[in-house]
């Protein structure tokens, strides 16, 4: 069976450094070369020796592709292309091409004039690395950050129900649930105007694209609103380069930004302001957006060295922050810093954490998970413990194998193959006249069955198949679950038993107390829970279980229930005991209905036991089983179970 191979090389159980292998096809594809900001080492870089412990990597990596220009994944690039040795295709979009480099040669700068880094790549390594790209439009799916709620200046993550093998997702707030953005944005203006009306002055660290220019939008709009006149800043040099881009590929941004871009360029600040370093010591009020983002290096962190003794003033970090940086120790409350120098800071400044974060919260993975609708999905881009919170809601919820592998780790996923049979409506029309069963339109199930020359295609009975590939059927045992009344079961147990010897021909054994009622010792109706009656069979179904039972259950139930008969659900197919396949790749498809409405949190209660029940009956992995919801009639939640070898 086919199977993709995906090896970490960063942001494995970690945040930062996005760099993902994948061996598909023949081929391995590098997803994201990134950087992780938490150090200063070799350790910020991928570990390529998972690869290759030397020479170069060409005869690995088939090509690169880079997903967006944050540095996190992108920042490795001349590292590998230059310092360890790579001169294959890397392919990214037009505004990531042209952004990256400004970004990379502004990272260089900081590490060279505030680190004083000997080891950091030079200028014209990033320039033969970026001539190494090659520019690709948005036609394919690939997102290395992801947020399900638009913004002012991008639109919210979208993807159809395309049902890949495999989903790899970051997870970096994978146990967070953000307030509305409406009431962040609030809680925002508030605590800045606060601040500035006091006096005080408010340091925001930024990455330089993205967020800077979403609070810039922001603040831009409220300080026309209220009429104000206390200077905005912004990083001078590398924020206002991101302003000039934002401006060149402001087609590139959300809907609304390009219908005003008729009138106006919303990326023409009239509030915003370029800041030089001395104005930090001018008396008064000021914001002041400064980079980089978690307080690790560079301008930002030299403001805020010189605002953090005055409690008039605020920082507000608008971001996540990387572990061991200034602006993790912040977030976390510690107000008495150890600096690089051998000195301590204590902070007197406000501190706000408000998130703005590009990345998506736990809600808006579980909604990407949910409309993709993947066969397996893996996490990278997160905490550990996080990841495996994350991990359980998604299983329980949504009935999806969850991997989480730790840098180096290789995991496998098997594939579905899928073989394209291009025909004419002429070619399917004529094997459909020929078939020779009556068809039910409720409960027709067929085979396209081709031969191995293409010569002819034959629609079949699921037991006309096996004759033919002389496969032999697994027995099944089918659950039929109804709803009851909580507190009656044992009572409902024992009225059945009475109802069925009475109406019926059926031999019942039912002891006082017990959960189980067995009938002719074929089926057995058993308590599941304070609410669920179940019925098990593993006959044939209507040989031996006949039609006059089936319909005195169903009477009994509903009436028992106080139901309508329509609402009382219990449908055993025809080829319930069939399976397409051989031992070694069974497939089922069957199809379970439950009285009454079922909560999304039951569903996943239901999806657990079903997927152990088929794997107890048939050793069929739980990785090969696709359960999903109907909803019948705005009456009945069902159950459309395909299990798929």
């Amino acid at each position: 069976m086919p199977e993709i191979k995906i090896v970490p090389l960063g942001a494995g159980q970690e945040v930062g450094r996005s760099c993902i292998l994948i061996t598909i096809g023949g081929k391995n594809v590098m997803l994201d070369c990134g950087m992780h900001m938490g150090f200063n080492d070799e350790r910020r870089f991928p570990d390529f020796s998972y690869i290759t412990q030397k020479g170069k990597l060409d005869d690995f990596i088939d090509c690169v592709i880079i997903s967006h220009f944050h540095l996190d994944h992108c920042g490795a690039l001349p590292y590998m292309t230059e310092m360890i040795g790579y001169n294959g295709p890397i392919y990214m979009t037009i505004p990531t091409k042209a952004i990256v480099p400004v970004l990379l040669e502004d990272f260089r700068k900081v590490q060279v004039k505030y680190r004083s880094d000997p080891h950091i790549f030079t200028s014209n390594m990033i320039k033969d690395c970026m001539n190494k790209v090659k520019t690709v439009s948005l036609h394919e799916e690939l997102m290395g950050d992801f947020n399900m709620t638009p913004d002012r200046h991008l639109g919210p993550a979208e993807i159809d129900r395309c049902r890949p093998d495999v989903l790899i997702s970051e997870s970096t707030y994978a146990t967070t649930i953000r307030d509305s953005k409406r009431a962040r944005e609030r809680d925002f203006l508030k605590k800045v105007h606060d601040c500035i009306n006091n006096g005080g002055k408010v340091l925001i660290p930024v990455f330089a694209l993205g967020r800077a220019q979403e609070l810039c939008i922001l603040l831009e709009s409220y300080w026309e609103r209220m009429n104000l006149s206390i200077p905005i800043y912004v990083s001078k040099g590398m924020a206002e380069k991101a302003v000039d881009y934002y401006k060149l590929f402001v087609t590139w941004t959300s809907e609304k930004i390009k219908k005003t871009f008729v009138k106006r360029n919303m990326f023409d600040f009239k509030h915003v302001l370029p800041f030089d370093d001395s104005f930090a010591d001018n008396p008064g009020p000021m914001v002041v957006f400064a980079t980089p983002g978690m307080l690790h290096s560079g301008q930002s962190l030299k403001i805020f060295k010189k605002w953090a003794t005055n409690e008039k003033n605020m920082v507000i970090m608008p971001g996540y922050c990387v572990q061991g940086t200034v602006g993790s120790k912040l977030i976390a409350g510690i107000r008495k810093l150890d600096l690089e120098n051998g000195t301590t800071l204590d902070v007197k400044l406000s501190v706000e954490y408000m998130s703005f974060s590009a990345h998506a919260d736990s809600k808006g993975i579980v909604q990407l998970i949910r409309n993709c609708d993947p066969r397996h999905v893996l996490f990278v881009h997160g905490e550990e413990s996080k990841m495996e919170f994350l991990k359980q809601k998604v299983e329980r919820m949504l009935s999806i194998p969850v991997l989480k592998p730790r840098n180096g780790q290789n995991v496998a996923v098997n594939t579905i193959p899928s073989i394209v049979i291009e025909t004419s409506q002429e070619l399917l029309k004529n094997p459909l006249s020929n078939f020779t069963h009556p068809l039910d339109p409720d409960k027709f199930q067929a085979t396209l069955f081709v031969d191995r020359n293409l010569k002819s295609i034959e629609l079949l009975r699921s037991d006309e198949v096996l004759k033919r590939m002389e496969w032999q059927p697994h027995p099944v045992e089918f659950i039929v679950e109804v709803g009851v009344c909580a507190g009656g079961i044992n009572s409902l147990l024992e009225q059945i038993q009475k109802e069925l010897v009475e109406r019926g021909r059926f031999r019942c054994n039912f002891k006082s107390g017990s959960t189980d009622l067995i009938i002719d010792n074929e089926v057995i109706l058993s308590v599941y829970s304070e609410k669920q009656l179940r019925m098990y069979t593993t006959v044939e179904y209507p040989e031996t279980v006949s039609k006059d039972f089936h319909r005195l259950l169903t009477e009994l139930l509903a009436d028992l229930l106080g139901k309508p008969k329509e609402l009382v659900v219990i449908d055993l197919l025809l080829d319930q005991k069939m399976a397409f396949g051989g031992s070694n790749d069974p497939c089922l498809i069957g199809v379970l209905r439950a009285v009454g409405k079922i909560s999304p949190e039951e569903n996943a209660h239901y999806t657990e036991k079903l997927c152990k029940f088929f794997h107890q009956q048939l050793d069929i992995l739980q990785q090969r089983m696709y359960i999903r919801y109907l909803n019948m009639d705005g009456h009945n939640v069902g159950w459309n179970g395909v299990l798929r070898a």
